[in-house]
């Protein structure tokens, strides 16, 4: 069966096909249905599992476990559980996460607060705060203007930089600094191969590891090649 709601209105807790909102529901839990499309504000109350896509365009409250092939949103979310797409995970806007975020391609344009980021392919465009763990095999976070923190980091390759000022960089580290454009990882980054700009760590290891301008680095450990810029800071530096 079919929902589709235009105004505002209820959905009460059960299996569906596909639930379509133009304007504000609530959505009792937990609920299974093949897709679940928004337009405007939805609260759902419990678990939901959509078969094919979640797509909020507007601003959604999840109460519990999110799931889905695809989740796309637009605008903001709160998921108070776990948030995993088995294919895309597309955020353009907030996303808080009170649990993992999961996806096999996880694209951030904005800020992200979460406990933990599980993907294949992460790009962050904008501001992460992740009291854990991010990994995937290929990550790239492009800070514009916003501190970011995270615990630890481990993929195969990583690169973060400063995306507005990437160009100049290397010239005006203290600009960059100033914008807030900076990545503070409170333990250790660890890869194959790593690039890093404006960024502050406690330990970095990988094989091939490049420290750029404005990185502050108490340990690195490298098997293969180490390049350090004249505008970064390594307390310690070790060949393994």
């Amino acid at each position: 069966m079919d929902i589709k709601i235009s105004g505002s209105g209820r959905i009460a807790a059960g299996e569906y096909e596909d639930i379509c909102v133009s304007g504000a529901a609530k959505v009792g839990a937990p609920v299974r249905c093949h897709s679940f499309h928004c337009a405007g504000s939805s609260h759902v109350t419990g678990k939901l599992n959509a078969q094919k896509e979640i797509s909020i365009s507007g601003s959604a409250q999840f109460d519990g476990n999110t799931s889905a092939q695809d989740i796309h949103i637009n605008g903001s979310a709160s998921v108070y559980g776990n948030c995993i797409a088995s294919g895309e995970m597309r955020i353009a806007g907030s996303m808080r996460c009170c649990g993992n975020m999961k996806g096999s391609i996880i694209h951030i344009l904005g800020a992200v607060h979460t406990d933990r980021i599980d993907g294949e392919n992460v790009l962050i465009n904008g501001k992460i705060t992740c009291p854990g763990l991010l990994s995937g095999r290929q990550i790239v976070v492009k800070m514009n203007g916003s501190s970011s923190k995270v615990d630890n980091i481990s993929g195969s390759l990583i690169t973060i930089y400063p995306e507005r000022i990437h160009k100049i960089i290397s010239h005006l580290p203290l600009l960059s600094k100033a914008l807030g454009n900076r990545l503070t990882v409170k333990e250790a980054i660890s890869g194959d191969e790593i690039k890093l700009e404006m960024v502050t760590a406690k330990s970095v290891i990988g094989r091939v590891v490049t420290i750029g301008a404005g990185c502050h680095i108490e340990s690195v450990q490298y098997s293969d090649r180490l390049e350090i810029s004249p505008d970064a800071k390594v307390d310690h530096q070790e060949r393994i």
